[in-house]
């Protein structure tokens, strides 16, 4: 898998550096995901996070946080009805989990309306 194209070689340099900081052998989908974020690259973000997506299983946990992310990410590229569709489906995980929490579906619901009202 290539972690960047050649137009995109400054990623790759901070990849490579955080590597040597922390001391990671690989660097995940999300990782890319999250930093590509933290630099403002939004569009690349999605990327990452919907590849992963394409490779995450459909009972895997980690779902939740990814669906999560890819709406706040949606939110700020200021795209509320996409946004509002990955906390849909956050809210469908979320309701089918046997220790699904009311609490925190009441959260996610709240979450939708002020996205709704945008």
């Amino acid at each position: 898998m290539s972690l960047c194209s050649d137009d995109e070689h400054d990623l790759k340099g901070v990849l490579d550096d955080m590597k040597k900081q922390n001391g990671i052998g690989e660097t995940s989908l999300w990782t890319l995901g999250k930093l590509s974020w933290a630099m403002g690259k939004l569009k690349l973000a999605e990327h990452y996070y919907n590849r992963l997506l394409q490779e995450t299983s459909p009972d895997d946990p980690s779902l939740r946080s990814l669906y999560a992310d890819l709406s706040k990410l949606a939110s700020q590229q200021s795209d509320f009805e996409k946004s509002i569709r990955w906390h849909e489906k956050l809210l469908e995980i979320k309701e089918q989990a046997p220790e699904s929490n009311s609490n925190k579906k009441g959260e996610t619901v709240r979450t939708i309306c002020m996205l709704y009202q945008r």
